[in-house]
């Protein structure tokens, strides 16, 4: 994919696609300049399948974002959408994208939930339950778990021991 020149690569980055919608020279922004909001998000999304897929700039993780004129700042492309539709974000809760597909905009595909949910559903392997023994094959009992700080990762007491001990063992004989 990198066989593209710098300009068409970050096209591919931000919209998804590196040939242009109009010939090069032409500046989006001007073309932008004087529209509503509304006008800006509909001018920058197509349907692909289910989504309504923003074709504009993206942040560095992915999320649409647009211009706000009446505020003279980015916002979330999805945020808009999905005010323009529910009214405000309720307080405490925040936008999650059922459809995982963060350049989709469509408020039919977002829910406002808590931070915790939203953190949640990111990330499905927490719902595993945690390992009972070490690689090694020792049990991980409150007695034989060491946390390791900072990181806070868990830790077989009876392996941690035998790394101790072969640090300490690798000190004497260096001195």
């Amino acid at each position: 994919m990198r066989g593209l020149c710098e300009p068409h690569y970050k096209r591919m980055v931000n919209t998804g696609d590196p040939r242009p919608d109009e010939p090069i020279g032409v500046n989006t922004a001007s073309k932008m300049r004087g529209l509503s909001l509304q006008q800006r998000i509909d001018a920058q999304t197509r349907r692909e399948g289910a989504c309504l897929v923003w074709t504009g700039n993206l942040n560095q993780h992915g999320y649409g974002r647009v211009f706000d004129p009446s505020t003279k700042r980015q916002r979330f492309a999805y945020a808009v959408a999905w005010e323009a539709k529910n009214g405000p974000i309720p307080d405490g809760l925040e936008l999650d994208h059922l459809c995982r597909n963060r350049r989709c905009i469509d408020p039919d595909h977002l829910e406002a939930v808590t931070h915790q949910e939203n953190v949640a559903r990111a990330r499905p392997y927490r719902a595993y339950p945690p390992k009972t023994h070490c690689k090694r094959g020792h049990e991980l009992t409150p007695e034989n778990t060491y946390i390791k700080k900072p990181s806070g990762k868990r830790r077989c007491y009876t392996c941690q021991r035998a790394e101790w001990a072969t640090g300490r063992a690798r000190q004497r004989e260096a001195v």
